[in-house]
């Protein structure tokens, strides 16, 4: 039986390149890249549709990690005025006004046409 022999090296494979997690160039690179795959004709709708999820789920990420750094300052701004009022307690502190109930006859309200009553 003649069966040919394997060969000893079944085929070299070419050095795995590393997967670059940063983030693209820019913006504007990204956005371009994604119109033109929406707009090729050759890209099936499916495809397409989930493009633009992606992009949708893009924008909505960047609007909540604004509003975090927002908060985040807020609160450091907030840690800051504790730690200020804890440190001196005599300074920085503005007396709640104190509320006072005047009992007011019901009977004498209707006795007085500057009341409007």
């Amino acid at each position: 039986m003649d069966t040919p022999a394997a060969p000893p090296v079944q085929g070299r494979r070419g050095k795995k390149h590393r997967i670059d997690l940063s983030s693209p160039g820019s913006d504007m690179d990204l956005g371009r890249a994604i119109e033109l795959v929406i707009g090729d004709p050759s890209i099936p709708p499916h495809l397409k549709a989930a493009m633009g999820g992606l992009m949708e789920m893009k924008e909505q990420m960047m609007s909540i990690l604004a509003k975090n750094k927002e908060l985040t300052t807020e609160n450091e701004t907030i840690r800051q005025r504790n730690f200020v009022s804890r440190t001196s307690p005599n300074q920085n502190l503005i007396p709640e006004p104190q509320c006072t109930v005047n009992n007011v006859d019901n009977d004498s309200l209707d006795h007085h046409p500057e009341n409007g009553l």
